[in-house]
């Protein structure tokens, strides 16, 4: 495995939050990664338009498995196959 440096994780992650701040809206697909609650959270708190996307209900569904932030009334949850994702995304910002 190829090492990565803490300089290169630094631009990483300054890279990610500026594109979030120029994002005009930002689409959240889980289950996520490392840092993708951290991104959502960011988007959140910077008052984004976040669409987040799930295709397992459950993800949504109340339980250990979701989370507080998916809940959260400025966020909009989808809820269908991946392909149909840009499709309603566009619908919605209309």
């Amino acid at each position: 495995m190829k090492s990565v440096s803490k300089e290169r994780l630094q631009d990483v992650a300054s890279l990610e939050l500026n594109g979030l701040l120029e994002a005009d809206f930002v689409v959240v697909l889980l289950p996520g990664g490392n840092g993708t609650h951290l991104e959502l959270g960011f988007a959140l708190a910077k008052g984004k338009k976040i669409f987040l996307h799930a295709e397992d209900p459950s993800f949504f569904e109340l339980g250990p498995q979701t989370n507080a932030f998916y809940h959260h009334s400025d966020i909009i949850r989808l809820h269908c196959p991946l392909v149909d994702v840009g499709a309603k995304v566009h619908a919605l910002l209309e």
